[in-house]
């Protein structure tokens, strides 16, 4: 599962709820907050903007939860990406 992190609440809800989560984030002081809030436990970070799935392996996720920022991207890139 991926999510859109900010500081990790909602990754951390599903992590705990037993997903295997990576949490992205364009804001990489968010990105390096999380990675040393959570260090305990299995979550991996990752910065960089969630338009750019190509970075990300194909068929790796179940479930891509972005919440917050879908309103912040242009309706065109939104449409070529979904």
């Amino acid at each position: 599962m991926a999510t859109e992190c900010r500081l990790g609440e909602y990754t951390e809800v599903f992590y705990s709820m037993g997903a295997k989560v990576i949490g992205r984030d364009i804001n990489i002081k968010c990105i390096q907050f999380c990675r040393d809030f959570y260090k305990d436990k299995r979550i991996e970070f990752i910065g960089g903007n969630i338009t750019n799935l190509e970075m990300m392996p194909q068929g790796q996720f179940d479930i891509i939860f972005c919440i917050g920022a879908l309103p912040y991207l242009r309706k065109k890139i939104l449409s070529e990406k979904i």
